[in-house]
């Protein structure tokens, strides 16, 4: 379009500068601007209609101009704009803006104004309006406000597609959590449902709701790992609620902030059972031929032996192909969900499932998602309104610890005690609640150790001088030692090392001492001092090897080899 035909030069007055649009603004007559950005140029489509109303209604009143807003301080507000622009101008002063190409109406208002034109130089009264060069039209009004929602609409549409995508990926990362925290799970107890702090915490004597609770995780194969008084913020609160939130989650938020809670680590020991392993070579009663046997030859193991002599009954082989198969032992490990429900069984004497969104136990909800997953839409993010996604309303058994411990009022009853219902709640839970154990028990394996066969003796990091004064008696018995924080990380190989930490020295620190499984003498040296844990047995001695002093990771072997060529170069 910016390509410029021969008789558009003679037809338009093409303006491009300051100078040039002040003494445009000079010109008697009716001036008609077509303005144009650079990029898309001016409307040569109207040329044939403009010529047609310049011979037909102007003649010389009519005048005729492009103008390029680009490089015109005037035009500023008409730039980058594609569609074109038309402005009536008479006697330097702006009677009508026009937008589009409608050749109709262009011509309807120049022959007005031509009229009005004509009038006024004849020194007749005429009805014109004039504008100022800053002043929007309604047209102009009307689309900047469409704009203006279009862009708000595009704004708050990106919004909610960065909050789904942010929802799915921590449902996601969630979900792959719970895959590897099937054992685990949480129960909270709400400040006023927590015991008087001067309450005796034994767990033969647990005070307050403890006690039944416990008797009910006993009864359900249930343990507790760890109990911790923590104060839930209302960060936390919404961290452990994103995937759905109680009915009552504001008036929750105020009963956290009123005090700290106490949450509690529940764990789930894998279930040892008998199997019966499969008989090789034998078929499954009522197995059907093979193809290309036939039906009615009888079995191989009816029919008479080589010679025509059955095997003697005393023979050994015979004896052993009729032994029944003995029973192998093997640990179960929790499936995806169970804890949760005889978690929630603990706590309110029934596992709620049926009152979620989709009326599923966890496990099958987790399958049903599986199956879904292609054709269902992504979920919506939670928000912080009353249209959030909640837990359907239950209400606990009347005998359970949790209506023992709901608080009733003038408003919605609070529960005092609370566990998550699925594995997803239940990963946000402990990644919230038990971040370090989290990090713990989801931390990938080490590589193994490449210390020779050992054992492991854990000692408060305050007796390392005692520790390896022992052991220094029994030459080579020792066969690695460091200094560890609780969650099992490295800080430091010896002594001198561990005091010049720019850290604070936590109490639960530990100094730890790998000792050949052949120095008995040492072991028994070591074990007089009380250590705080040992290797029970070589096996064992293994596995604490691995995860205390465990061997050079890939990327531990990659620097390496960096480090060999810098030096090679």
């Amino acid at each position: 379009m910016a390509a410029k035909k021969g008789g558009a030069v003679a037809l338009q007055q093409d303006v491009v500068t300051d100078e040039e649009w002040e003494v445009l603004l000079r010109r008697p007559g009716l001036l008609l601007v077509d303005v144009y950005s650079e990029w898309c140029g001016p409307c040569v489509g109207m040329l044939a209609n403009l010529k047609k109303i310049k011979v037909e209604l102007g003649g010389d009143l009519l005048v005729l101009a492009t103008a390029k807003s680009d490089t015109i301080e005037a035009l500023l507000r008409h730039r980058n704009h594609s569609e074109p622009v038309w402005m009536l101008i008479s006697g330097g002063r702006l009677i009508n803006l026009i937008f589009g190409a409608d050749a109709p109406r262009i011509a309807r208002l120049i022959a007005t104004e031509l009229d009005n034109e004509v009038k006024l130089q004849k020194g007749d009264e005429c009805a014109r309006h004039y504008m100022s060069w800053d002043e929007l039209t309604p047209e102009e009004e009307a689309r900047l406000q469409r704009a203006e929602q279009k862009r708000l609409q595009a704004l708050r549409e990106e919004e909610e597609r960065r909050a789904r995508a942010q929802h799915q990926q921590r449902v996601d990362n969630y979900t792959k959590l719970a895959l590897k925290l099937n054992r685990f799970s949480v129960v909270l107890l709400l400040p006023h449902a927590v015991p008087p702090a001067g309450a005796e915490p034994d767990a033969d004597a647990d005070p307050g709701v403890l006690g039944p609770l416990r008797n009910a995780w006993a009864a359900l194969g249930l343990e507790e790992r760890r109990r911790q008084s923590i104060a839930v913020s209302a960060d936390m609160a919404n961290d452990v609620f994103f995937e759905r939130k109680l009915p009552q989650h504001e008036e929750l938020l105020k009963a956290m902030a009123s005090g700290p809670c106490l949450a509690i680590l529940l764990h789930k020991p894998p279930t040892e059972v008998e199997v019966f392993p499969d008989v090789e070579g034998g078929d499954a009663e009522g197995a059907e031929p093979a193809e290309g046997e036939d039906a009615a030859q009888p079995p191989e193991a009816d029919q008479e032996a080589p010679g025509g002599e059955d095997a003697p009954p005393d023979d050994p082989d015979a004896e052993a192909a009729g032994a029944q198969p003995q029973p192998q032992r093997i640990l179960v490990e929790p499936e995806l969900g169970e804890i949760e429900a005889l978690a929630a069984q603990s706590l309110y004497g029934f596992y709620p499932a049926q009152e979620s969104a989709s009326g599923q136990p966890p496990q099958q909800q987790q399958e049903q998602q599986d199956q879904d997953q292609d054709q269902a839409p992504p979920p919506a993010p939670p928000q912080d309104t009353g249209d959030a996604a909640q837990w359907t309303r239950f209400q606990p058994a009347a005998d359970s610890p949790a209506a023992a411990c709901l608080r009733s009022g003038s408003g919605p009853a609070l529960p005092g005690l609370w566990t998550p219902l699925t594995p997803i709640t239940k990963a946000a839970t402990m990644q919230t609640l038990f971040p370090d154990d989290t990090d713990l028990l989801t931390r990938p394996p080490p590589p193994p150790s490449l210390l020779p066969p050992s054992l492991v003796h854990v000692f408060p990091s305050a007796r390392c001088k005692d520790v390896m004064a022992a052991a220094a008696l029994h030459d080579g018995a020792v066969t690695g030692s460091g200094f560890f924080s609780e969650q099992r990380e490295a800080l430091a190989v010896d002594e001198a090392e561990f005091e010049a930490l720019q850290r604070e020295k936590e109490g639960t620190d530990v100094f730890v001492v790998a000792v050949s499984v052949e120095a008995v003498a040492a072991a028994d040296a070591l074990a007089a001092l009380q250590p705080l844990a040992v290797s029970a047995s070589p096996e064992e001695g293994l596995a604490d090897c691995d995860a205390y002093f465990p061997g050079p990771t890939q990327e531990d072997e990659d620097e390496e080899d960096i480090d060999d060529a810098n030096l090679l170069g």
